[in-house]
């Protein structure tokens, strides 16, 4: 894996990393019987998971959240060169 440049956090200078949560729509099933609610969890759609908004990014150090600008394009676009497999070398 690639090291990857992130920004430290402005509120407090933490080199901690980023959480990055993306919302996206699930299913929440439970089971109504005579004897009660049965709780089965979270379930992807059959048509799988959809965004229901934009990832919402946090210091991994003090969770302040990075609502726009540029340290949180700059978390996003690492995030996603991180997904990109790594050109083989021959």
């Amino acid at each position: 894996m690639p090291s990857l440049t992130l920004p430290t956090c402005p509120a407090c200078s933490s080199s901690a990393g980023w959480l990055i949560a993306s919302p996206v729509a699930a299913e929440d099933r439970i089971r109504l019987t005579d004897r009660g609610l049965e709780e089965h969890g979270l379930a992807a759609p059959a048509d799988g998971l959809e965004p229901i908004g934009p990832p919402v990014v946090r210091c991994g150090g003090c969770a302040v959240v990075a609502a726009s600008g540029p340290v949180r394009e700059t978390v996003l676009a690492a995030a996603t060169a991180a997904l990109r497999p790594e050109p083989r070398q021959n």
